[in-house]
């Protein structure tokens, strides 16, 4: 198909416009995932340490389904969990945004 669109230079500067928004959209959403993570890894670890001082603290009370919870909420906001979720999303926004602009616009 790229061989044929390379013949067809109408086709190919028509799709190269549709496609030129959606390119910047791609990168646009990839960064902002990606500055998302970096805040949520910041405040993550302090919710994170906050979170495993509370469950250490609720074993120590015998709160056993308390102490549970805060250290699985800690987990779950520390910067190896759901933060790092964003991360891979906006990777994965970039290459997708980075693979359509070098199809697209460097033949």
């Amino acid at each position: 198909m790229l061989i044929q669109l390379k013949k067809n230079y109408l086709l190919l500067w028509v799709l190269r416009v549709v496609m030129a928004p959606i390119v910047l959209i791609l990168y646009a959403a990839g960064l902002i995932l990606q500055l998302l993570f970096g805040l949520c890894t910041a405040v993550g670890t302090l919710l994170s340490g906050l979170g495993g001082i509370a469950a250490v603290l609720a074993l120590l009370d015998h709160c056993y389904a308390e102490a549970a919870v805060s250290a699985l909420v800690a987990l779950l906001v520390c910067p190896y969990g759901v933060p790092q979720l964003l991360f891979w999303a906006g990777g994965i926004l970039l290459a997708a945004a980075t693979a359509l602009y070098t199809c697209l616009y460097r033949m």
